[in-house]
């Protein structure tokens, strides 16, 4: 099934989001080999994931991909503005991670509410591994 239909590309972005805001320590200082492999995973992921979408654009459901990112973006970027515990940009991207995480599937709910005739085991199976 070369599809992408039930899943939301929203909850991916905001996804690709959190793995790369939260990762970006990488590039500040060194790291035991384990913590480097399993960061670049979440991010190569997470952008494949991307690409994937990109490539099935004829199956992408977008109208009941309906959730406006916006919503999630700035209250998540003013929490980490004024709550995180330095005011360093990696302390920043951080906290902005963390918070971020949390709203990270209400994209897939809203979808999954929109898209209530849909039976698809796989797309069960995925929002209730993912914390649904």
């Amino acid at each position: 099934n070369k599809s992408c239909r039930g899943i939301s590309r929203s909850t991916q972005v905001l996804y690709f989001c959190v793995f790369t805001s939260r990762y970006l320590d990488l590039v500040d200082h060194s790291q035991n080999a384990y913590l480097v492999f399993f960061k670049l995973t979440y991010i190569f992921t997470s952008c494949l994931v991307l690409v994937i979408f990109w490539k099935l654009d004829r199956t992408y459901e977008r109208q009941k991909d309906t959730c406006n990112l916006a919503v999630i973006f700035v209250p998540c970027i003013t929490a980490a503005v004024l709550l995180a515990n330095e005011y360093s940009v990696l302390e920043m991207l951080w906290s902005f991670s963390q918070f971020l995480e949390g709203f990270a599937m209400v994209p897939q709910y809203v979808f999954c509410y929109r898209d209530r005739g849909a039976k698809d085991i796989g797309v069960m199976l995925y929002v209730m591994s993912l914390g649904g």
